[in-house]
């Protein structure tokens, strides 16, 4: 009888005890995505706790439930929230460029493809972002070099689901400060509350756009497309052995440089018509 009591109570101080960690992951870790993973868990709490009596089991489901409430609520006031679903795509048409800026989103491609029939003049992007949603990446990359768009610019940090856009654009630019902060790679995951799921599928097309579209060689694929807690950051001269051209520009520039097509240029005479020029030109 003893020993039914003891089981009963630690059933429902696990139930509790996974609650908590919901509502710390919710409103503290700030992993939006890790949301359905901490719902299973309480849910298996529950399970567990169906085992004690129907007073106790009202009182987990409650504690639960208020749990939930309270965190999701919590967490959708922070700082945290407010940048992991931020999201903003501006464009600049006198100087035909287009700045993404924030969590890339799934539908990425969409928004994009929309501001693109806004702004068709574009012809540079840039990027400044942590990452993101890789499930709209490669559609977003085929509809950039589709598009007459022939420079992407890494401004600051962009790593994951960013430095895969930035490094399927025809000529990559990063900003020359004193440190400089290169894309950051890693192959596609998921994540859960036991550390990230290779997302394979994705990674698998990911390295057949870079090798067949991109073009690029097996030995930069094997360390962008690496499984890795963190990021791989390599430098400019890595970049160029591994068959990356990346190209320096200062801050300055970058704000300030006109990516437009260039004014078409009139070609000089030559022969008769040259010397006849030369001619008019003189007093």
């Amino acid at each position: 009888m003893i020993s039914r009591i003891v089981i009963r109570h630690l059933c429902f101080a696990i139930a509790i005890g996974l609650a908590i960690w919901a509502y710390q992951s919710f409103g503290f870790r700030g992993l939006v995505i890790e949301a359905p993973y901490c719902v299973l868990m309480i849910g298996f709490g529950i399970a567990i706790g169906l085992q004690a009596p129907s007073a106790v089991r009202s009182l987990t489901a409650l504690s639960v439930l208020g749990t939930v409430c309270v965190g999701w609520a919590t967490f959708k006031q922070t700082q945290t929230y407010e940048n992991l679903t931020s999201f903003s795509i501006t464009a600049d048409p006198y100087r035909c460029v287009l700045r993404l800026n924030g969590t890339i989103p799934p539908d990425l491609p969409q928004l994009l493809e929309q501001k693109l029939k806004r702004f068709p003049q574009t012809r540079a992007v840039i990027l400044s972002s942590s990452g993101g949603s890789s499930y709209g990446v490669i559609q977003t990359a085929d509809l950039l070099r589709n598009h007459p768009i022939n420079t992407a610019i890494s401004a600051g940090q962009c790593d994951s689901a960013c430095a895969f856009l930035w490094v399927t654009q025809k000529q990559r630019i990063l900003l020359q400060d004193p440190l400089i902060i290169t894309p950051g790679f890693h192959a596609p995951y998921t994540l859960s509350p036991w550390g990230p799921i290779p997302y394979l599928e994705q990674r698998n097309a990911q390295v057949s756009y870079l090798r067949n579209t991109v073009k690029a060689k097996d030995s930069f694929i094997d360390r962008a497309e690496a499984f890795m807690h963190g990021v791989d950051r390599m430098r400019p001269s890595e970049l160029k052995k591994l068959g990356i051209p990346t190209q320096l520009m200062s801050r300055n520039e970058v704000h300030q440089r006109n990516f437009c097509d260039p004014p078409p240029v009139t070609p000089k005479p030559k022969g008769d018509a040259a010397r006849w020029l030369a001619q008019t030109k003189k007093p």
